[in-house]
C-alpha cells in the first residue's frame, strides 16, 4: 500500500508543479495571417513546423510556413509554393515518420484540394493537387499519418457549400499518388470540415465531423479498417444541443483511447472518450471559460506526462484570450486556465502539437491586432529544466618556447529554465566538469587532430538534471 501511495504521489506532484506558458511572436508572414495558425512536430530534427493562408481575405492568399529551431529558439518562415488560386481558408499539416517529410495540404481557392512535401534535404517543397472530389473541397483538408502502413490520409468536405459528403485521400508512398473516394455519409452531410487522427493500437484512422449544414448537429465519427478498406459510420453520444462548428481528435496513447472535442452551440466546449473495447463513447462537458468558446477546440496528447491538452479561443467573437485545460487520466478530470495572451486575442482558433523532445505543448494562433501577425506559446510539461539554448566549441593552439599544446574552448547559453544554477560537462560521455556557475569551460591537453564530443547539461535548485546540449570540436 505505501509504495502504490508513494507511486501515485510522484505522479501528482509531477502534474501540479508550476508551469506556465511563455508567448511570443513567429517572424510574421507578408500581410498577416488570414485564419488559423496549424502545427505538426517533426521528430527526425526535433523541430516544430506551423503553417498559415497569407493575407486578410478568403480567396488567394499564398500558403506560408516557419519551422522551430530548438536550439536557436528562433522561426524561419517561407512560402510554400502556391496551389494556382491561392488558399481557400488554412493550411493543415502531418509529419511522415517513415520518410521524415512534413505534409502540408489546403483546399485551393477554385475548390480542389492541394498538398505539398517538404523533403528535409533539399529543404524544398513540392505541390501538387490531390486527385479531386466530384465537386472539389469545401474549407479545409486535414492530415494524419498512419504507420501502420506508412501512408497520409487526407481528408475533406466535398462540394462548395455546408452539407457535403465527407470525402477521403490516401497518399501511398510507393506509387506516390494519390486515391480518392467518399466515406460513408452522416444523414445530413458535412457542417465544415472533417478531421482526423490515427489509432496505433488498432491501426485505425477516426474520421470526426459536425452533421448537417447548420450549426447544432450531432458529432459523428467514421472508422477506416485497414483489412476491409471500409469506414463505418456512426453518431458520438451527443452534446445537450450539437455543435457549432467542427470536431477535433487526438489518440492518447497510454490508455489506447480517442479523445474527440467540440464547441457546444450554447458555447461550452465538450469532449468525448471513445472506450475501445466497448466501442462506445463518453460525452461530457470541459470546465468552461469565461465567456465560451469562439469555434473549435484542438487536442493534443503529451506523451511525457500521458495527458491530454485542449485548447481554444474565449469568447463569441474574435479577439478572445487563448485558453486550455488539461485532462489528468488519474482524477479525469480537466483544469483550465488562460494562456498568456497574444497582445489583441486571437482572430479564430487555437492549434496544439507537443514536442516530444523538449517535453513541451506548443500553441499558435493568429494575432487579432492589425498585422495579423502569428503567434505562438510553449508549455514545458517536464519537471526537467532545458539544456543550454545553444553554445559553441573551437580548438586553440597555446604555443610555448619549445612545445605547444592544444585545448577546446567551450562556450554555452543560458538555460531559459528559471531555476538552473549549474552546469556538467561531459566529454565523449566521461564527466569532466561539475557544478560549473559559468557559462564557458577551457578543456586542456587534447590531441592536435582529434574529434571530442561534449555533452552540457544544466542542473536546476532540485538536482535535476537536463537532456544535453552537443558540441562538437574537430
Amino acid at each position: 500500500m505505501k509504495k502504490w501511495y508513494c507511486i501515485v504521489l510522484s505522479l501528482m506532484m509531477r502534474i501540479l508543479v508550476a508551469q506556465t506558458w511563455i508567448t511570443n511572436p513567429i517572424s510574421n508572414s507578408p500581410n498577416g495571417v488570414f485564419v488559423d495558425v496549424s502545427l505538426t512536430f517533426d521528430s527526425s530534427t526535433n523541430q516544430v513546423f506551423a503553417a498559415w493562408a497569407d493575407g486578410d481575405s478568403s480567396g488567394g492568399g499564398a500558403p506560408y510556413y516557419s519551422i522551430y529551431d530548438p536550439l536557436s529558439m528562433i522561426w524561419t518562415t517561407n512560402q510554400i509554393p502556391s496551389s494556382p488560386f491561392g488558399v481557400f481558408n488554412d493550411v493543415s499539416l502531418t509529419f511522415d515518420s517513415s520518410t521524415n517529410q512534413v505534409f502540408a495540404a489546403w483546399v485551393d481557392s477554385n475548390s480542389p484540394p492541394y498538398y505539398s512535401i517538404y523533403d528535409p534535404l533539399s529543404m524544398t517543397w513540392t505541390t501538387n493537387p490531390i486527385s479531386n472530389s466530384p465537386n472539389g473541397a469545401f474549407i479545409d483538408v486535414s492530415l494524419t499519418f498512419d504507420s501502420s502502413t506508412n501512408q497520409v490520409f487526407a481528408a475533406w468536405t466535398d462540394g462548395g457549400n455546408r452539407g457535403g459528403v465527407p470525402y477521403y485521400s490516401i497518399y501511398d508512398p510507393l506509387s506516390m499518388i494519390w486515391t480518392t473516394n467518399p466515406i460513408p455519409n452522416s444523414p445530413n452531410g458535412v457542417l465544415f470540415d472533417v478531421s482526423l487522427t490515427f489509432d496505433s493500437s488498432t491501426n485505425q484512422v477516426f474520421a470526426a465531423w459536425t452533421d448537417g449544414d447548420n450549426s447544432g448537429g450531432a458529432p459523428y465519427y467514421s472508422i477506416y479498417d485497414p483489412l476491409s478498406m471500409t469506414w463505418t459510420t456512426n453518431p458520438i453520444s451527443n452534446s445537450p444541443n450539437g455543435v457549432i462548428a467542427n470536431v477535433s481528435l487526438t489518440f492518447d496513447s497510454s490508455t489506447n483511447q480517442v479523445f474527440a472535442a467540440w464547441v457546444d452551440s450554447n458555447s461550452p466546449p465538450y469532449y468525448s472518450i471513445y472506450d475501445p473495447l466497448s466501442m462506445t463513447w463518453t460525452t461530457n462537458p470541459i470546465p468552461n471559460s469565461p465567456n465560451g468558446v469562439l469555434y473549435d477546440v484542438s487536442l493534443t496528447f503529451d506523451s511525457s506526462t500521458n495527458q491530454v491538452f485542449a485548447a481554444w479561443t474565449d469568447g463569441d467573437s474574435s479577439g478572445g484570450a487563448p485558453y486550455y485545460s488539461i485532462y489528468d487520466p488519474l482524477s479525469m478530470t480537466w483544469t483550465t486556465n488562460p494562456i498568456s495572451n497574444s497582445p489583441n486575442g486571437v482572430i479564430s482558433n487555437v492549434s496544439l502539437t507537443f514536442d516530444s523532445s523538449t517535453s513541451q505543448v506548443f500553441a499558435a494562433w493568429g494575432d487579432n491586432g492589425a498585422a495579423k501577425a502569428p503567434y505562438y506559446s510553449t508549455f514545458s510539461t517536464s519537471t526537467l529544466p532545458l539544456p543550454p539554448s545553444s553554445g559553441n566549441g573551437k580548438k586553440i593552439t597555446n604555443r610555448f618556447p619549445y612545445e605547444k599544446e592544444w585545448f577546446n574552448s567551450l562556450n554555452w547559453t543560458a538555460s531559459p529554465s528559471a531555476n538552473v544554477i549549474r552546469y556538467n560537462v561531459k566529454r565523449n560521455g566521461k564527466l569532466i566538469a561539475k557544478d560549473l556557475m559559468q557559462l564557458n569551460f577551457n578543456d586542456f591537453n587534447r590531441p592536435e587532430n582529434g574529434i571530442d564530443i561534449y555533452a552540457i547539461t544544466s542542473i536546476d535548485t532540485d538536482g535535476n538534471e537536463s537532456s544535453p546540449l552537443i558540441i562538437t570540436v574537430r
